[in-house]
């Protein structure tokens, strides 16, 4: 079957409507204020690892801590009673296991609110105006989280952690969060793993797909002619390809 723009847009529907039912996502929409909103994308973006159902045990995992503090900024903030004390169990015996990146993550975080900050005030601060805005972007929350671990070089594979942190940060409700007014959704790249290069392979979108930050770009300028306003929805038409949404509904 022949991958067209009109089935392009017609699978990125198709997988939105499903998409917050079945994703770490419907736990952050749930805020409102930036700060909680930040750090619970962030938090859903760390723990969204392997199996779909185990990224959502954990973001519920870590949604019950942040309620029960009050709020995820409570949470951060109130280090000595919240999480400190489980910080040395999970460095010591679980040093590779996602939950203690997941610590380190939240020491990251308390130095940026306890300081009255914002993760997008910590962005802005950093811009390279003299590259890309959207590679700007990744680079400052590269350099913001730093020494967190499996984090990715400059050179090597696009950050997709971060890649996927700026579209809920920047796509509108419900989709994504809409809090950070400063970027538009064209300023943002496509997260990638195996499965969505498969699936751009197999439906032959693009020559040697790969999850490089040079393929991320070709990617993203690839969906930008299909979605000018909004190119990050051609994640949702990759993965409608994968779940071959285009075969069952043609």
């Amino acid at each position: 079957m022949e991958i067209t723009n009109e089935t392009l847009l017609q699978v990125a529907t198709q997988t939105e409507q499903t998409f917050l039912m079945q994703n770490i996502e419907k736990f952050v929409v749930e805020f409102e204020t930036i700060e909680d909103v930040e750090i619970m994308a962030i938090t859903a973006c760390w723990l969204n690892i392997g199996i779909r159902s185990e990224g959502v045990a954990y973001a519920l995992w870590a949604y019950n801590k942040f309620k029960d503090a009050g709020s995820p900024l409570d949470y951060v903030l109130n280090k000595s009673q919240y999480w400190t004390r489980f910080q040395y169990y999970y460095t010591k015996f679980t040093t590779s296991h996602t939950l203690h990146e997941w610590w380190v993550l939240m020491g990251k975080l308390y130095k940026i609110y306890s300081t009255g900050s914002t993760i997008l005030a910590e962005v802005k601060a950093r811009l390279d105006e003299s590259i890309d805005t959207r590679d700007a972007i990744l680079k400052a929350l590269l350099q913001i989280f730093d020494g967190v671990k499996q984090m990715p070089t400059d050179g090597d594979y696009v950050p997709n952690k971060f890649v996927r942190f700026v579209m809920m940060m920047v796509r509108p409700r419900p989709i994504g969060t809409g809090v950070w007014t400063d970027f538009t959704p064209s300023q943002t790249y496509i997260p990638l793993n195996s499965e969505l290069v498969k699936a751009i392979s197999d439906n032959g979108l693009l020559e040697s797909p790969n999850m490089t930050w040079d393929f991320a770009k070709t990617l993203a300028d690839y969906f930008a002619d299909i979605f000018p306003d909004d190119p990050a929805r051609g994640y949702f038409s990759l993965l409608g390809l994968q779940n071959n949404l285009h075969l069952i509904n043609k």
